[in-house]
Order: structure tokens, then sequence, then C-alpha cells
């Protein structure tokens, strides 16, 4: 039924839809209706029976695949090569951790949120990985060390995490509304003090 409401559009890119409706244009005499399926009529079983034929003894011909499905596969295998590539990738390993899966869909997280995930500036330990400082005030100055340990910043500490259990601890960071909240007013008070923090003691 769904070719009839292609032959009926003006705007169908289907071409044998467009191959029928010139036919039609040609031939004003033909008509084509939809009719329920076997209720004895003596045209809808012929054509029943020349279908069955066409499918045993009919020449085989190849149907170029419509746009849609050409997108949707090209954007599946787009989707795989991406995964494989961040999986076996050699960077940003801290945001993978919170993100292993791609997605094209985005989280609409803050900026905030983001420099938290991927643990880049005000952090010293990205200052100290580029040579932009010669030491961190912090021993370790990573996003998950001034949310759990450093003494900078222990009124704002989350409860740290056990080996095992990191991965959804860092995730429950970007998704729990309460967690969200609390990381913020701790980011604040990091990039509020950036300098502190990029200061040896």
């Amino acid at each position: 039924m769904s070719i009839l409401f292609a032959i009926k559009s003006l705007k169908t890119t289907n071409k044998t839809a467009k191959t029928v409706q010139t036919l039609l244009s040609q031939h004003p005499n033909i008509t084509i209706n939809w009719i329920k399926a076997q209720n004895g009529h003596l045209g809808n079983e012929k054509t029943g029976q020349l279908a069955k034929r066409a499918a045993i003894e009919g020449t085989a011909f190849n149907l170029q695949k419509p746009v849609s499905f050409l997108k949707k596969t090209l954007t599946q295998l787009s989707l795989e090569s991406w995964q494989r590539e961040w999986e076996e990738g050699t960077t940003s390993r801290h945001t993978f951790d919170v993100l292993p899966k791609v997605a094209l869909i985005s989280k609409q997280w803050s900026m905030n949120e983001i420099l938290f995930v991927t643990g880049h500036s005000p952090f010293p330990s990205y200052f100290k990985r580029f040579g932009l400082t010669v030491s961190d005030n912090c021993d370790v100055g990573t996003p998950c060390h001034y949310a759990t340990a450093c003494r900078l910043t222990l009124p704002f500490h989350f409860k740290t995490p056990s080996t095992i259990h990191k991965l959804p601890w860092l995730q429950n960071l970007v998704s729990n509304p309460h967690a969200r909240r609390k990381q913020k007013i701790l980011m604040e008070l990091i990039q509020t003090n950036e300098q502190l923090l990029n200061t040896e003691s």
C-alpha cells in the first residue's frame, strides 16, 4: 500500500513510483486502486499467481537502495569505526572512563563538567603534562584527587570510591543532580584559586 502513496505523491523520489506515474500519465484510462487481499476478486487472485510465477521464473535485477538506508548504514559503520578507535586509543583515557561508548547525542554538560571529565585546565596535572608549570602544589593534581583527597578542597570532598567502583562513581558525578551541583561548586573553587593550586608550597 505504501507504493500507492508514493505513486500518488508528486514529491516521491522512488524510481519505480516515478515510472508508474509516467505510464499513468500516458494512459489516462488506467487507474490503480487498493483492494482487500484474499477476498476472491479475480484480478487480485491473478495478480497473486503472476507474482508467484515471477518469483520463480522471473529475471533477477538489482534495485537501488533508498537514500535513508544508505544514511543509516553509513552512520552505523561510522559509529562502529569511531568506537574501535575510542577503545584502542591511548589518549583521553580519563574521559574514556566516564564515556566508554561513543554516541551522536550530546550529554549537555556544562564547561566545568567537560573540564572535570577531560582533566584539562585548570588542573595542575594538565599544566604539568604540557610543561606549562614546573610542579603542582598537590602531589597528584587530577580531578579525582581534588574531589576526594586534596587538603585545599576538603569542604567539598566526595566519598572516595574503591577501585572497582571508580567508573560508576565518575559517571554519577556528571549524571546525579546533587553530585553535579556539588561538583560545580568544587570547580568554581578550583578556578577561583587556580594560582594557589599551580604554585609550589
